[in-house]
């Protein structure tokens, strides 16, 4: 049998006992890490979810909101209830706001998905609330309309309004 030479013998290094200490120890350390860690990037999540909720409402709300302004007159509201709004803008474009199969529709355009509700209230000229607006073929009695949409997304709800005057509803 033959011997190692010396330079072999006496040189140092890690034996494989110590190799797996420090593997322990760093795998611990890593555990420990991502635990700490861990609620940190769930709050970032949340915080993505609910900033891409927002937006896609808050895109919604701002495009009918600019629609609804360019309604041509008060005799152009075709149809004025709590969960559909249609009417004819300044162009004569039939335009027609509605909830299908939970989808915000723009006549048969997908506006928004995973849409829980669209609520629309009509105001009169002396902001009392009018149950049941009068529409086309008359001139409407609504002065506003506020606008309420609800959103659920990656199980955040999300809920937005604004209120709207039609710029060329001229009457008092």
């Amino acid at each position: 049998m033959k011997c190692l030479p010396r330079k072999f013998i006496s040189q140092k290094g890690f034996s494989l006992v110590e190799m797996i200490l420090v593997m322990t120890v760093m795998t611990a350390i890593a555990v420990a890490s991502a635990s700490i860690f861990q609620p940190i990037l769930d709050s970032w999540a949340l915080g993505q979810t609910q900033a891409e909720t927002a937006d896609t409402v808050g895109y919604a709300i701002t495009r009918m909101k600019n629609e609804m302004t360019q309604i041509h007159d008060e005799g152009c509201v075709i149809t004025a209830t709590s969960t559909r709004f249609r009417f004819m803008d300044d162009a004569y474009l039939d335009i027609d706001y509605k909830i299908s199969g939970g989808n915000l529709m723009r006549g048969t355009n997908v506006l928004v998905r995973n849409v829980q509700s669209i609520t629309f209230t009509y105001y009169g000229s002396n902001n009392a609330v009018i149950a049941t607006p009068t529409v086309s073929p008359s001139q409407t009695n609504i002065w506003a309309i506020k606008i309420s949409i609800s959103i659920m997304k990656n199980g955040q709800r999300k809920t937005i309004e604004t209120t709207v005057h039609p710029r060329n509803f001229t009457w008092a």
